[in-house]
């Protein structure tokens, strides 16, 4: 049974909202105390280190601790997960659409795309309006000079709001004559990695054995930490990731189903829309909830990188074909449910019918909500999707692209 627009839209929107830290968060005390040192002087905020060392969870923090400060009880956290095939008018579409600017176009139906720079503008009056404290994770994934070129500006022009960002890689933001604050994560050293480990223990309920090898094996990292303590003492592989994947193959098929669900939906995903789409979730999220293999907050699933990598990994071709066509359904249910977000919703439904192999469902749904897409000026985030339509379907899209008049109908 559908849940009522609103209800559909209110959960959607929780979904989208940046979430807090983990209860299992321990150390970064110098870190944390250096970002509120400098709160009050500085816009952008700059977090670097390798996958798995704390990055988003010392983000997530520092902005649970922003919105205790004076004057920022009312600032609203805001988290963009930039995902590996996002290209960068797609993250500036969600910026704007998350920050609430104005996503007009003079000529809504085929309209050009904005300049970069008016774009940022649009996007700065926003923040300024309405105070933020923004969290754009994994900026790594996007081309390094235009992510230069976006955080510059937002450090420039932006001063009602704090950006706060995360990388594997640096962003060369010196070129542009600017100072970030930047905080370099290093490995947890031993004393909060003991730390971590007594506290996942006494969650749990259980006596963790051979805490200097699990040390050792996990290298100060949280992620790996976390997955030595849950591991099976009885397990003989050698390194947390290896009992990674042997944890992953050795889930219910059900558990392992939802974990693919989740790991082919962008950003977070509510419990209401995997129970619309894969059925009773309650048994497999416990499950998978027992292993730290999810991160849920106000109702909102999401999971790491290192685990939807692996997930990946493990799948077949066909569980992934069927797991898009399910995240195709969220975001389709996203689309009616209307909503700023509704056009890029529309957008990543198509990608994902597309990506599953179901080019004539992706081709209609296309055709169906165009002016939608259109109006609110992200028909251009579509080029990628319709290249592989018309590879697919060579006479019917270019049939259907030339009669929506896009600005890319003269290509052949």
């Amino acid at each position: 049974m559908a849940l009522p627009r609103e209800d559909y839209r209110r959960r959607f929107d929780e979904s989208s909202s940046c979430p807090r830290s983990t209860l299992s968060f321990v150390g970064r005390d110098a870190e944390l105390a250096r970002i509120a040192e400098l709160f009050d002087e500085d816009v952008l905020f700059l977090i670097y280190g390798v996958a798995g060392i704390g990055k988003t969870e010392l983000a997530y923090r520092a902005l649970e601790l922003a919105r205790t400060r004076p004057g920022w009880s009312r600032a609203v956290p805001t988290l963009i997960q930039v995902q590996p095939d996002m290209t960068v008018p797609h993250l500036l579409a969600v910026l704007r659409q998350r920050t609430g600017a104005d996503a007009a176009r003079p000529d809504p139906l085929g309209a050009r795309s904005s300049s970069l720079a008016e774009e940022l503008d649009a996007v700065s009056r926003a923040l300024d309006a309405q105070p933020r404290l923004l969290f754009l994770d994994d900026v790594h994934l996007i081309d390094p000079a235009a992510m230069t070129r976006i955080l510059g500006h937002l450090a420039r022009c932006v001063r009602a709001s704090r950006v706060f960002a995360a990388s594997r890689l640096e962003v060369p933001l010196a070129s542009l004559g600017i100072t970030p604050v930047i905080t370099r994560l290093a490995p947890l050293d031993d004393r909060a990695a003991r730390d971590m480990i007594t506290h996942l223990g006494r969650r749990l309920g259980i006596a963790v054995s051979d805490v200097t090898g699990i040390l050792q094996r996990a290298g100060g990292s949280p992620f790996f930490l976390q997955r030595e303590v849950v591991s099976s003492p009885a397990d003989e592989l050698q390194t947390a990731a290896d009992r990674l994947i042997a944890t992953l193959a050795a889930l219910p098929e059900p558990a392992r189903r939802l974990l693919l669900h989740v790991a082919v939906v962008p950003g977070r995903v509510s419990v209401s829309e995997l129970e619309l789409v894969a059925g009773a979730a309650s048994g497999p999220l416990a499950i998978l909830a027992r292993h730290f293999f999810l991160d849920a907050a106000n109702g909102a699933i999401a999971i790491h990188d290192l685990i939807r990598e692996a997930v990946l990994r493990l799948a077949t071709p066909s569980e992934i074909q069927s797991a898009r066509k399910a995240a195709a359904e969220v975001f389709v249910r996203r689309t009616d449910a209307g909503g700023p977000e509704a056009p890029l919703a529309a957008v990543e439904a198509a990608r994902q019918l597309c990506a599953a192999g179901d080019h004539a469902a992706s081709l209609a749904f296309i055709t169906e909500r165009y002016r939608l897409i259109s109006g609110a000026g992200v028909d251009h985030l579509l080029r990628d999707t319709l290249d592989e339509l018309r590879a697919a379907l060579p006479g019917q899209a270019t049939r259907s692209i030339c009669s929506w008049r896009a600005p890319w109908s003269g290509a052949a």
